[in-house]
């Protein structure tokens, strides 16, 4: 994985892997399969507290669904 970083760039995330699931039930399969996750958000921490092993983008997932 590309090291990413923070929207100021003053942090690098450590993370071995950036999930970019698409539908809602990847999301919850990669949650569920995870021992550490967390969502990006905006990208401006500048420190590690929005770190873990894996990360999830939510960027490609629809900006509204409808529940089953």
């Amino acid at each position: 994985m590309r090291p990413e970083r923070t929207g100021p760039a003053t942090y690098t995330y450590r993370a071995e892997k950036l999930h970019r699931p698409t539908t809602i039930e990847q999301v919850q399969q990669i949650v569920a399969n995870a021992a550490s996750v967390h969502v990006l958000g905006s990208r401006h921490s500048f420190n590690d507290i929005a770190d873990s092993s894996e990360l999830i983008s939510l960027e490609n997932l629809p900006l509204t669904w409808s529940r089953p």
